[in-house]
C-alpha cells in the first residue's frame, strides 16, 4: 500500500478538494483507494462518505486499510504528517502567507517525504492579480492546478471530477481539469 499525505499548516489552501479529486483520479486508473480525514471539520468525510469505490476514514482507521493507495488528508495546523507518508502534497496558494507556510512545510517535511509542492487555485493569466502573478513567477513549485468550477462543484456533489455521473461532465474546462490532477498523480507515481 502506497501512502500519500496531502498536507500544508495554513488552512485554505484547497488541501481537502485536492485530496477528493487525487482519489478519483487513482480510482479512475483502477486502483482501490482509502481516504484519511484527519480533520475535525471532517470535510473530506462528508464529501466521500457515500462514493460506492472510495473508502473515507474519518480519523485514523482502527485496522490496516485492504487499498492500493491511501491518502491522508490533514487538518490545518503544526501535526506533521507521518513518516510512512512516502509522497507529501503540499498545495498552496499564491499569497505571501500561503508561500511562507510552504517554505516552513517544505524544509521540516524535506529530509523525511518526497515533496510536490502544488501552486493551488490559480486564477490564470487574466484573472490573478498582479501579486499572484509574480509570486507564481518567481516562486519555485513543481505542478499547477487552475481555480476551477468542475473542483468545487463535483465536490459539492460528493463526486470528483473523474466521475461519470459528475454532472459538470460536459463543462468545457473538464478535460484541462483532470489533465492537472493526472499531472499530480504521475508525478506522485515517479516518486513512489
Amino acid at each position: 500500500m502506497d501512502i500519500i499525505a496531502v498536507y500544508n499548516a495554513k488552512g485554505g489552501s484547497g488541501k481537502s478538494t485536492l485530496t477528493a479529486q487525487i482519489s478519483g483520479a487513482y480510482h479512475a486508473m483502477g486502483k482501490t483507494v482509502g481516504v484519511v480525514d484527519m480533520d475535525e471539520q471532517r470535510s473530506i468525510y462528508a464529501v466521500l462518505k457515500d462514493h460506492e469505490s472510495i473508502q473515507v476514514f474519518a480519523g485514523s482507521p482502527t485496522s490496516k486499510p485492504d487499498v492500493d493507495v491511501l491518502i491522508i488528508d490533514h487538518p490545518p495546523g503544526p501535526v506533521l504528517p507521518h513518516e510512512a507518508a512516502r509522497v507529501v502534497i503540499v498545495p498552496f496558494e499564491a499569497d505571501r502567507f500561503n508561500v511562507a507556510s510552504t517554505n516552513t512545510a517544505k524544509r521540516l517535511l524535506g529530509d523525511k517525504h518526497q515533496v510536490v509542492t502544488v501552486l493551488n487555485k490559480f486564477k490564470g493569466e487574466h484573472g490573478a492579480s498582479a501579486l499572484e502573478k509574480s509570486i507564481a513567477e518567481q516562486y519555485s513549485y513543481d505542478l499547477l492546478v487552475r481555480e476551477r468550477a468542475a473542483y468545487k462543484s463535483s465536490v459539492a456533489e460528493g463526486l470528483t471530477i473523474f466521475c461519470e455521473n459528475f454532472s459538470g461532465a460536459k463543462q468545457p474546462s473538464l478535460k484541462q481539469a483532470k489533465s492537472e490532477i493526472e499531472q499530480i498523480v504521475k508525478k506522485i507515481e515517479e516518486l513512489l
